[in-house]
């Protein structure tokens, strides 16, 4: 029995045929076209990932170059053994010119803290002046080029003098430890 069938037929088999392999064909081109995509935004997060840790490496250099200067910094000012003398005489000079008269100048023995990379070098100061002079003298100790601490200040009322007192203070250097 043979079954003639009318050309509408025909071609509506041949569309919906030529439409089952068109989908086959779009759907395996539109699996790997979502496929390519997730792969490109994974791409995309890993650039964005690769390109803020550049940023970061940036940062940290630049906060890493911050930090060597400040070292570099600290280790000017620390007072090199053999400018001590210079140091005594800077001293004095601040002194002299603060109005501050010093009876005596006297280095104690340095020591090195446990875990610092310095050593304290103490001086003890023994001075005649007035509470103004000697405020004007602790400010230049604070503001010399090399690291120096002021403590232990004293100040003794001299009914021999009101305008001058006995003063006494310890200024604080801070010297590299000697090499091994």
């Amino acid at each position: 029995m043979q079954v003639k069938l009318g050309k509408a037929t025909l071609i509506s088999a041949a569309a919906l045929v030529a439409g089952i392999i068109l989908l086959f064909a779009v759907g395996a081109s539109l699996k790997a076209l979502l496929k390519g995509y997730g792969q490109s935004r994974a791409l995309k997060v890993e650039l964005a990932s690769v390109q803020s840790s550049f940023a970061n490496i940036k940062t940290l250099k630049s906060r890493l170059d911050g930090k060597r200067d400040r070292v570099k910094a600290f280790e000017l000012g620390l007072i090199e053994e053999e400018e001590i003398n210079l140091l005594l005489e800077e001293l004095s000079s601040m002194a002299s010119s603060s109005r501050v008269k010093i009876q005596a100048i006297r280095p104690q023995k340095p020591s090195l803290k446990a875990g610092a990379f310095y050593m304290e070098f103490p001086i003890l100061i023994e001075a005649k002046c007035g509470y103004h002079s000697l405020g004007i003298f602790v400010n230049k100790l604070e503001n010399a080029r090399y690291f120096l601490n002021v403590k232990d200040v004293k100040i003794n009322y001299d009914s021999n003098d009101p305008a001058n007192h006995d003063s006494s203070l310890v200024v604080y250097g801070y010297t590299k430890p000697k090499e091994r």
